[in-house]
């Protein structure tokens, strides 16, 4: 009996030491940590418009353990309404601070609905929004948050027959803390 007893106490402590293994893995797959996205203009044509009203819906960051066609994490901005014209030459509107899970990312993508304004000839702009995803290596980590920067250039493109401005996110940054 002896015999029994300490192999099925053995069983035990050795499936109580799993159990454990176990979620402290998944505790620690799933601390969080600071992400903090800014977009700002870089100076192509955005000196034509006296303002430009961009409506953004979503920032997506892809984990770099996914394939790209899916796994990408949405999420909402804090800020979903701006006037780029406002966010040039040094200036950032920080859209979104949030926690997300640690890890490795390695793409951003910018959302916008609608870019709109009033150009400095009084004419109103409707602006094509071409916003392809940002190929960009950045950790998440515990006390280091980190913060993207999306630089986004308004191209004029009324030099070609049927077009006028372009929305575009010309690069993806990193940016220092402090």
């Amino acid at each position: 009996m002896t015999l029994i007893f300490k192999r099925v106490w053995l069983r035990l402590a050795w499936i109580v030491l799993a159990t454990f293994m176990v979620i402290g893995c998944g505790a620690s797959e799933l601390e969080t940590a600071s992400l903090e996205v800014r977009v700002y203009d870089h100076r192509e044509a955005i000196s034509d418009f006296d303002e430009l009203w961009l409506t953004i819906s979503a920032v997506a960051i892809h984990p770099a353990d996914q394939p790209r066609t899916s796994g990408w994490l949405e999420l909402e901005p804090d800020l979903s309404k701006l006037d780029l014209t406002r966010y040039t030459e040094g200036e950032q509107a920080v859209i979104l601070q949030t926690a997300v899970e640690t890890g490795l990312y390695n793409a951003v993508r910018l959302t916008v609905d609608r870019a709109t304004g009033s150009l400095k000839n009084g004419n109103q702009a409707e602006v094509e929004v071409k916003l392809d995803p940002v190929a960009l290596d950045f950790w998440i980590r515990q006390n280091h948050p980190a913060i993207v920067g999306l630089d986004l250039v308004v191209l004029d493109l009324s030099d070609h027959p049927d077009q006028a401005y372009e929305l575009q996110i010309r690069t993806g940054i990193l940016i220092p803390d402090g």
